[in-house]
């Protein structure tokens, strides 16, 4: 579907009426576009909040011709075959993230009707549209950190406070793309990837912290050791079994050290020659980043701005999450071009 004029607000599918859809949702009718939503469950989070909204029942044979753009926000193992329907309807795209999970299967087939089409492809990742990376970002091109030695990373949550129907969802089943490596820790190794480029090798553990039961098979703990080009190495550790929320970052410079406190946000710059410390805080909240995420998505659409993360940048997200599961599986570091098979 073209709209009129490239003012006319864009007919957008919401796939999926779960919290993620509920956010795109409420983000894009608040930027001006009409929404409808896409959920086998007519008293979904979408319809509680916005009863008046148009549904649909059923994704598979519905007529998306009518749409701009679908965002799909369902279980991740559906993301690929979800999207290339969209994409052969001429509907431009934005997927939750992950992008994909265990496998490409698909990708090389999506990668060319985005490009045959000329449709614009996102994917949502809250470090794609964070003030503070990008200060950071602008701190590391221009030299003032100097080399980068070292990032260290944590983040701590208790997944079943957030997750209250943790054991209905995909969350718990490590097939259908849940689990912390799959859905949480490929945050911040979507952030070290903007800002370093590509990681060179990974190594991975990944535990059962605190969920052990049988049918829950994703994982709730993972420690990741990563490489990247200029010597650069790095250590996340990721846990959704810790009862104090907190997300922090090191980046230690030559010139200076970066403490990114992520929640607040803010930034503490620390200059090695003065030791003296510079606080810089933004006025974007991690749910903001949905905003901004959704809004520049449609900024794109309309040739008005760039996507902050396409398709090519969840690529290599998705295979170095790749690469972290065979490093776990096998118990050794595994290197990158052992996953894109170029090596």
């Amino acid at each position: 579907m073209e709209t009129d004029s490239m003012s006319d607000p864009l007919e957008i599918l919401v796939v999926g009426g779960g919290s993620a859809g509920r956010r795109h949702f409420r983000y894009l009718r608040d930027y001006g576009q009409r929404c409808a939503v896409c959920d086998p469950a007519p008293d979904c989070r979408v319809m509680k909040e916005f009863p008046d909204a148009r549904r649909l029942d059923a994704y598979d044979g519905a007529d998306l011709s009518q749409f701009d753009a679908v965002v799909i926000c369902t279980p991740p193992f559906l993301h690929v075959p979800q999207l290339i329907a969209a994409a052969k309807a001429g509907c431009h795209l934005l997927s939750e993230k992950p992008l994909a999970v265990l496998h490409d299967e698909g990708l090389d087939e999506l990668r060319s009707l985005v490009a045959a089409k000329q449709l614009v492809a996102a994917v949502s990742f809250p470090y794609a549209n964070m003030k503070a990376m990008d200060r950071i970002g602008a701190l590391i091109e221009t030299g003032a950190l100097g080399r980068i030695r070292s990032v260290q990373i944590h983040h701590g949550q208790n997944i079943l406070k957030y997750r209250p129907d943790f054991f209905e969802t995909y969350y718990a089943v490590d097939a259908q793309g849940g689990g912390v490596l799959q859905d949480d820790a490929m945050h911040p190794m979507m952030g070290l990837e903007i800002l370093f480029g590509p990681e060179l090798e990974i190594t991975c553990q990944r535990h059962h912290i605190g969920i052990r039961r049988a049918d829950v098979t994703a994982d709730d703990t993972a420690w990741l050791w990563m490489r990247f080009r200029d010597d650069l190495v790095v250590a996340v550790d990721f846990t959704m079994q810790c009862p104090l929320q907190h997300n922090e970052w090191y980046i230690n410079g030559e010139k200076a050290v970066i403490r990114f406190h992520v929640e607040e946000p803010s930034i503490e710059i620390l200059d090695a020659a003065t030791e003296t410390t510079q606080v810089e805080r933004f006025d974007d909240s991690w749910d903001e980043t949905f905003r901004a995420n959704d809004e520049n998505f449609v900024d794109a659409i309309r040739g008005k701005a760039m996507v902050r993360c396409d398709l090519d940048m969840a690529i290599v997200n998705h295979h170095a999450v790749l690469a972290a599961r065979k490093s776990a599986d096998l118990g050794r570091t595994v290197r990158m071009d052992e996953i894109r098979g170029d090596g």
